[in-house]
């Protein structure tokens, strides 16, 4: 799905690198315990002089806080995007500080208000969701496992658990083992492919 650069009630935070956003009407998503942040988080900076300007999409999946995307775009008289303006953007970093700034801190049950992370609450909950040590496998996540895999069995299914459920390919390959354990996918056969 592509981004609503213009939502209906635009929240905009301005900060001294560009204008970060977020539709007001738009849904809010759990993050930890007592925060909720958008489901999409919009950032813009203008770039400075001779660089092109950057745009960020922020979504959740999962419950995880990702970029969707990142455009660059250079302006009418300035030079064309370069590798060094791609590898200048510390992304982890700005997913972190920027969703923690735009987080809200529960006050009440179903009362939130926007605390502009001042004790790096905000900041410290998108880390952890990022960094989840590890996922809880329940029968069902491993049932959606499962069902990931079959689907994308012939283009790399390993790899699709992986992006699905933002892990490493090991990781996904262990999920795949525990999917044959719990009879949810058929048990592997030396030199046969097994949906």
């Amino acid at each position: 799905m592509a981004p609503n650069r213009n939502p209906g009630v635009k929240v905009l935070l301005r900060t001294p690198w560009g204008e970060v956003y977020y539709d007001g009407t738009g849904e809010m998503v759990q993050l930890g315990d007592d925060r909720v942040i958008p489901k999409d988080l919009y950032i813009d900076f203008p770039g400075g002089e001779g660089q092109p300007s950057v745009f960020i999409w922020i979504t959740v999946r999962n419950g995880v806080p990702i970029c969707a995307e990142v455009t660059f775009k250079h302006k009418d008289d300035g030079p064309e995007v370069r590798t060094k303006d791609l590898r200048s953007i510390p992304l982890e970093h700005w997913i972190e500080e920027f969703v923690g700034l735009i987080s809200r801190k529960q006050i009440g049950p179903g009362s939130f208000e926007l605390d502009m992370d001042k004790d790096g609450a905000g900041t410290r909950a998108v880390r952890s969701a990022r960094n989840m040590p590890y996922r809880t496998m329940n029968r069902e996540t491993l049932q959606k496992v499962a069902e990931v895999y079959r689907d994308n069995f012939d283009t790399g299914p390993v790899r699709a658990v992986a992006r699905t459920f933002i892990v490493s390919e090991r990781t996904a390959a262990r999920y795949v083992q525990l999917c044959r354990r719990e009879g949810l996918l058929p048990p592997t056969t030396k030199g046969k492919k097994l949906k």
